[in-house]
């Protein structure tokens, strides 16, 4: 089975997870100086930057919580975002399904108008803001993220109240034909360099089919951001026309303190900005960078 390639795809299934040791990623100060990465024919198709906060868990039916101030936030936050423009709004999940039933997971969805990007995205526990190419860079989102939290902490009740749990930022990349996608496992092999072998015997039962699916995640701590760990994701997929592609996905997980500091906040999505790019451009290295034109500045 292969997965389509779409957009607003925060909480995406986890897939099988490999460890590296910690001395195997090394973090310098070159990377207190991110380059954009900006192409023209990069392979991006979403980036997605994730707050969580702390729910309250429910004893009686295990895998619920609540946040006992959703309800205000949530009117309060789209009030906020309407006067800034941001008045289209799209119900992810109806109003009959109890919130406390939903942690952590999106319940409402804001453009300026239908199809516009950026987005923001709400929910108990959880605020996201995303964007989809033309993607300007880092310096062109930041700010967006940066807005977004501001109408969440001036929106919430009680900021007291708001225990911050972690970030996580998100680069989605789908790479097709047109990156030298002829089979997934050998561009996954070969191109991206996630390198794949099987015990002797595990594929004489394909009986020389080579309709293989490879799949996998990599976790890798960070140094730099104790608690936190990156995870490089990939899989086959396909694109609305039915093209096939491998969609790579690089995110990082962050911690952050219980106590409310937007700038910190912002300085954690920073750093792990800084290890997607590294890792990006480590990706690219071996065969895709010339295929993506030029670099662009933002």
């Amino acid at each position: 089975m292969t997965a389509k390639v779409g957009r607003e795809n925060c909480f995406a299934t986890p897939l099988p997870v490999y460890y590296l040791a910690k001395d195997s990623v090394r973090v310098t100060d070159s990377m207190t100086a991110t380059r954009e990465l900006l192409y023209e024919r990069a392979p991006l198709t979403e980036v997605i930057a994730e707050l969580h906060w702390a729910l309250t868990p429910l004893q009686i039916v295990p895998g619920t919580a609540i946040d006992p101030f959703y309800p205000a936030l949530e009117d309060r936050f789209t009030a906020a975002l309407a006067n800034s423009g941001f008045s289209h709004i799209e119900t992810r999940v109806p109003d009959d399904v109890p919130r406390e039933m939903l942690p952590h997971t999106v319940i409402r969805l804001f453009r300026t108008s239908p199809q516009k990007w950026p987005v923001y995205q709400i929910g108990p526990g959880v605020f996201t803001a995303n964007v989809v190419p033309p993607y300007g860079g880092w310096s062109k989102f930041k700010p967006v993220i940066r807005s977004g939290i501001d109408h969440l902490l001036t929106s919430y009740p009680d900021v007291s109240h708001l225990r911050a749990e972690r970030i996580i930022l998100r680069y989605v990349n789908a790479f097709g034909p047109e990156y030298g996608l002829t089979s997934h496992s050998d561009f996954i092999n070969d191109v991206l360099g996630f390198t794949v072998s099987w015990p002797e015997g595990i594929i004489d039962v394909a009986g020389g089919s080579s309709d293989f699916a490879l799949t996998g995640d990599l976790r890798v701590p960070i140094a730099h951001l104790p608690g936190a760990f990156g995870l490089l994701s990939w899989k086959e997929g396909a694109k609305p026309n039915g093209d096939k592609v491998v969609v790579l996905n690089l995110s990082v997980n962050a911690p952050l303190a219980t106590n409310v500091d937007l700038e910190l906040w912002l300085h954690t999505f920073d750093s792990a900005h800084q290890v997607i790019s590294k890792w990006f451009e480590a990706i690219i290295a071996r065969k895709i960078r010339p295929l993506l034109g030029e670099e662009l500045k933002a």
